[in-house]
Formats: C-alpha cells, structure tokens, sequence
C-alpha cells in the first residue's frame, strides 16, 4: 500500500520549535515502512529540523514538496489544481494528515483527497474523552480513519470503527537511558532524576534557574541539549557534590528512556511532550509560549500532574511545585495511563486494514445541520438544475467563532465531479440574521441557501484567504 503523510515543521535559532506533527508522523511512517508500505513524505518546513530520526526517514521513504499559497479565488483554484494533478500522479491509497488540518497544504490536501475519493486519515491528541467526542463531530465527517493520542484515561470507551485511540507513539528503552547515566556519573544513586528537554532555549533558561534547588532537594539532573558545552557554561555555580549533566541529543528510545526513569521532567509547552511524560508516569513543569491553554482541558488527575509557568526564570511556586513532584511516590500517576507502549504496533495494524473506499458521512453531516434537501437546496442555486446530481456529502469545520462555526462541504455529484462549499452553523438565530444582513452588503460572499429555523447558511467556497482568522 503507498501513503502519502502530509504534516508540518517549525524550527527557529532561538530554540524554539514545533516538531511533534512532524516526529509522530515520521514515527508511524518507519514502522509502516517496516510491514511492507511505501511511503511519500510532504512536510512543509522539514529543512528547519534534522536528527538522527529524520536523516533514518530519507534513507527509506521519498520526500516531496507541493508548492502551496494561502490564496483567494483563482489564486486559490490554482492551488487547488496543483494538488490535484500531483495526489493523481502520486496515486496513494491512503492519506495521512498529521493533524487536524484547519489551515494551509494539509487542509488542502484533505479536501483534495476528499474529492478524488482517496481514504482521508488523520493524527491527532485526545485531551480528554469529551475531546474526542467533539472531534469525532467536527472533524470526523471528511475523515476515513481518526487515530488519536493520549494516556488511556483521556480515551472514549466505546470508539467508533473508524476511531484508533493509542498512547503517544513512543519507544522508551530505560536500559539504555540508565546506561548512559552511568557512564555520565560513573555509578547511581538513588536519589531522584530531572530530565530537562533543554532543546528548546526556555526550558533551558528555566532548568538552568532552579538548578540550586534541585540539587539542594538531592536531585539528579540531566540536560539533553543541541549544545552540551554552551549548556554548561550558563549553570551557576554548584557544590562540587551536584550530580548535573548536560548531554548531547541520545537516540529517540534512549530520550524516552530517560523520561521514564525520570520523577521529574522539565519540557516546553506542547501537549505532545507532556503527554508522553504523563503516559511514562512522569510529572512535569511545563514553559508556556503561546497558543491555547489547552492543559486546562485535561482531565482532572492529569492536570494535577502538571504545572504551568509563563516565565523562562525560577518563582516561588515553581519551585515548589518541582519539589513536590519529587517528593511524589512512583505510582502517583498510574491512574492516568494503563502501561502499554503499543501505540505504533496499534497504529500501523490500524492502517493495514484501512478500506480502500470512503466512509459514507451522510448522517454525520446532516447531524451537523447539512441534511441532504439542504445541500440540495444550495447545488440548486450554485450549480442550477443539479442538486437531485447529489451522491455523497463531507464536512469539516474549519474556523469557530462567537457567532458561527465554519465548515467546508465537498459535494460528489453523479458525474463524478465535485464542488466545494461553506457551511455556517450559527450559535442562535439573531447571530444568524445578523451575519445574513452583513453577507448582503459584502461583494465576495454569495448566499446559496439560508434556514432561519435552524440557523444554517450555505455559500460559496471563495478560498482559504478569505476564511477569518485561525487564531484571531
């Protein structure tokens, strides 16, 4: 079976970076690789980040590059006919989007994928089972197969087929981690072990401040770190007694390895990392960059494990909340994760068995509002004459705001040809005939279908440029 994985990448000389999309993708890949798959890689980004897994994923899969533009009408129509003519080329059987794809080439790789009937799966977190019932809502109409991440406690109990819930998609090998910390300190205590994820240059500040209290408290602490030497050199001074290493980057399973031996670990603001910590039964003090607070989602056990501060440098509370973490038994976080580590063996036998066919989301869009007469009540003005051509529906919300949630439709007519819409679900009536008024005055928006009694609108497609803001 050939798949064609579609993520994203971000990394920046100030340390800061954005490659969990990426990582979890490329993980699942090789282990696909490994049963016989072949794999195509489209990551816009990927030049910015490299590592030992990275440079194993190009000697085995191709990686390509699909020119892409966030643009409006035409601009957007070329964009769109550019992944069309490169997914027929490619001819995958299956997609794989890293994430849920709101925004830029992974969206409009879904909805190409949608169109051309080729099966749409998707990676993603699960914060918690509420989570995951809202996503299966929003997202999973254009969707062929869901896997979502997270300790088991964040899980639904009884998932849908086309639903595969894992834990972080992780191989932790604490052997080796404990190897390498003997050969770092020449032997092992007991005493308990920080590990510090210092690739990211806040985590680093933050680690590099607490540093007398953790050695104060009996820790162990190691820094693994693009730069060991320039790592050290920013440490206060330390009692000669201090156990504190700085390490270069270790193999992926060796890094697992050392959060899970670790009773405290010190990470950047990303859900993936915290939710590989909480899956390890590792509690953790987490830097805040920027983006949605989602750690105030997580459930409640979950969330008492983990701490959050704004700033790179040491506080009162920080430090006791570190301290308290260390000071924790080794099976304070049990309740949180179940134990397996399966998730890539889970995953890869989950995409052996993927059908080749699409899902037929029929009910799941008209449960969003976007019923059949509905649809072919807008086709009947978009394309006139065409609506009873109608044959198959999908949906994805995209924007959501106070007013109205955002969905784009792809219709599949007879024919085989296909149109793609807007659909807005309005949070209640006065917000509906408010944004119809607005929508009479704007030159772009063109209404094809409007029901006040379920505050339901359906218009023309114009391109992602014109979509409101992801993040306003």
């Amino acid at each position: 079976m050939k798949l064609l994985f579609v993520a994203y990448c971000f990394g920046s000389a100030d340390g800061q970076a954005l490659i969990g999309v990426y990582k979890r993708g490329l993980r699942l890949a090789m282990r696909l690789v490994e049963r016989g798959h072949e794999i195509v890689f489209f990551c816009t980004g990927r030049e910015a980040y490299q590592d030992e897994l990275t440079r194993a994923a190009e000697a085995r899969m191709q990686f390509i590059d699909i020119p892409f533009v966030v643009g409006a009408h035409d601009a957007a129509r070329r964009t769109s006919d550019i992944f069309r003519r490169t997914l027929r080329d490619l001819a995958p059987d299956v997609i794989v989007v890293g994430e849920a794809p709101l925004s830029g080439a992974m969206l409009e790789a879904t909805l190409v994928g949608a169109e051309l009937e080729i099966p749409v799966t998707l990676l993603d977190n699960a914060y918690n089972a509420l989570f995951v019932e809202l996503f299966l809502r929003h997202v999973g109409p254009i969707t062929d197969g869901i896997v979502l991440m997270g300790p088991s406690s964040h899980h639904l109990t009884e998932p849908p087929a086309f639903l595969c819930q894992v834990p972080p998609m992780i191989d932790s090998d604490p052997t080796a981690a404990t190897a390498l910390l003997e050969t770092t300190f020449g032997s092992l205590d007991d005493s308990p072990l920080v590990t510090v994820l210092a690739y990211d240059a806040k985590v680093e500040r933050l680690a590099t401040s607490m540093l007398p209290d953790l050695v104060g408290a009996g820790a162990t602490v190691v820094f693994c770190s693009r730069d060991p030497e320039a790592c050290r050199r920013r440490w206060p001074a330390l009692p000669p007694t201090a156990r504190v290493a700085a390490l270069a980057q270790p193999s992926e399973a060796t890094l697992i390895g050392l959060l899970d031996i670790a009773s405290l670990a010190i990470v950047k603001y990303g859900f993936m990392q915290v939710a590989e910590c909480l899956t390890l039964g590792t509690p953790a003090i987490v830097v805040y960059h920027e983006g949605p607070t989602w750690v105030d989602y997580l459930p409640p056990s979950s969330r008492a494990c983990v701490w959050v501060t704004a700033s790179p440098a040491r506080d009162r509370r920080t430090v006791e909340a570190a301290l308290s973490f260390l000071d924790q038994p080794s099976n304070a976080l049990d309740e949180i994760h179940d134990g397996r580590l399966d998730a890539l063996e889970r995953a890869a036998a989950f995409f052996d068995a993927i059908p080749r066919t699409p899902r037929d989301t029929t009910s799941e869009c008209a449960a969003l509002g976007f019923d059949r007469p509905a649809v072919i009540a807008a086709l009947d003005h978009a394309l006139p004459g065409r609506g009873d051509d109608l044959v198959t529906t999908r949906a994805i919300r995209v924007r959501t705001a106070s007013e109205a949630d955002i969905y784009i439709l792809v219709c599949r007519l007879r024919d085989g040809s296909t149109i793609r819409l807007w659909g807005r679900c309005y949070a209640d009536p006065d917000a509906a005939a408010a944004d119809q008024e607005h929508a009479r005055h704007d030159p772009h928006r063109r209404i094809f279908h409007f029901d006040a009694t379920t505050s339901i609108a359906i218009e023309a497609d114009l391109g992602e440029a014109l979509l409101p803001p992801l993040n306003p």
